[in-house]
């Protein structure tokens, strides 16, 4: 999805699967898919993240540009965080 530098709408990944490391976790993106509908590019996400020797179940992330992507990443990532403080964690696959 690399496009011309000159076109500030476009967005740049690497080609899945890639790790993004934020807020100290490990976010797995191991699909994306572009959509055009209305004139509008959306583009779905289908991730799962590693944190604290937690995995998550795979999830969708649905957005417009890469900023957005990267803030419903760290919302997700603060879920996750909060969840496992809070002792419920036996939604996440302990992995170490």
């Amino acid at each position: 999805m690399s496009t011309r530098s000159d076109d500030s709408k476009t967005l740049e990944f690497a080609i899945p699967p890639f790790v993004i490391y934020i807020d100290n976790a490990a976010a797995h993106v191991v699909e994306l898919i572009h959509h055009k509908g209305f004139g509008i590019d959306i583009y779905t996400a289908s991730v799962w993240v590693e944190w604290n020797c937690y995995k998550s179940p795979p999830f969708l992330i649905w957005f417009h540009t890469r900023d957005e992507f990267i803030a419903k990443l760290r919302v997700e990532i603060a879920k996750m965080k909060a969840i496992i403080y809070s002792g419920k964690d036996h939604i996440y696959q302990k992995v170490c």
